[in-house]
């Protein structure tokens, strides 16, 4: 016999003693959808919204947009990976939900997440002496960051069997500044940079939700977590790196609000924990997963 009934009437009743705490939660009928690219702070932003709303029914990075809107669902919470090669499929979608939500970050930092973070998903890292050298790789530049620009840190990782993300950056750039002219009057706009220092009063406005930013206890949350700071590309790009991308990305940091501004920290080291041994955390946990829709294979961000 199915538990399915008693598993609803139960989560009703506890649904219920937990709205007597709450009232304006328990009565709290938006559908919201968050969205952005990744490495914007879209899964700490779901998590978020998500422990405010313990209740309401949440997806997290549908493969489907259109077979998981669940129009009869309210409060409803979508997380959605925007896609740049192609017209997104939220956007004919975008009715459904009455709370819209963009991720912004400077594409700089994006940069540096992306390229670390998407090792997890590169079959070569399976290769033990791979492995050794991706992380020796990781040890020079932390040694010497001034030394190996990240230019050159992509190429190596891309001769290695990964995915080199510095070309696609200003590709990838110029999607993303077309798909803001056309839809970003849609959405509520949040910066990484707020939501990672917790200034969240604009959005708590606009969802009619107080919001706190918490560490979030899931395994995908725990996995993208890198830093949580915004402004790491001056510790990891070289002047080298600026000659390349400044070019391209200034027109479109320029409309972000992130123009004119391309210091470099020029540290002496960089800090293991947001580099190898980030990365060495990221690879035992791929160890431990079996292979799986999770391991998406790492694609350049212009593709």
């Amino acid at each position: 016999m199915s538990k399915a009934p008693v598993n609803r009437v139960s989560g009703r009743l506890r649904y219920l003693l937990w709205g007597l705490s709450h009232p304006g939660r328990l009565l709290y009928r938006h559908r919201i959808v968050i969205a952005g690219l990744p490495k914007t702070g879209t899964t700490a932003l779901y998590f978020t919204v998500k422990t405010r709303l313990p209740f309401a029914a949440g997806c997290f990075e549908p493969p489907d947009i259109a077979a998981a809107l669940r129009p009869d669902e309210a409060p409803y919470v979508v997380k959605h990976l925007l896609r740049l090669h192609a017209p997104d499929p939220l956007m004919a979608h975008l009715e459904a939900f009455d709370r819209r939500v963009l991720l912004l970050r400077d594409p700089r930092d994006r940069l540096i997440s992306s390229q670390l973070y998407h090792l997890y998903h590169a079959d070569f890292v399976d290769d033990a002496a791979k492995r050794e050298r991706l992380l020796a790789l990781l040890e020079e530049k932390e040694r010497a960051p001034a030394k190996l620009s990240f230019h050159a840190f992509c190429q190596r990782i891309k001769a290695l069997g990964g995915t080199d993300f510095f070309p696609g950056l200003a590709v990838a750039t110029g999607q993303f500044d077309r798909l803001l002219g056309q839809w970003g009057g849609s959405f509520h706009h949040l910066r990484y940079e707020d939501l990672v220092s917790g200034r969240l009063q604009a959005l708590s406005s606009y969802l009619a939700l107080p919001l706190a930013v918490t560490a979030a206890a899931s395994r995908p949350a725990q996995r993208v977590l890198r830093t949580g700071l915004a402004g790491d590309w001056r510790n990891w790009l070289t002047p080298e790196d600026v000659e390349r991308l400044k070019p391209t990305l200034e027109p479109f940091l320029e409309r972000l609000g992130y123009g004119g501004d391309w210091r470099l920290n020029q540290p002496e080291v960089l800090d293991p924990a947001h580099g190898s041994n980030y990365v060495r955390r990221l690879l035992a946990e791929r160890d431990r997963d079996p292979p799986g829709p999770h391991r998406r294979p790492a694609q350049p961000a212009g593709r």
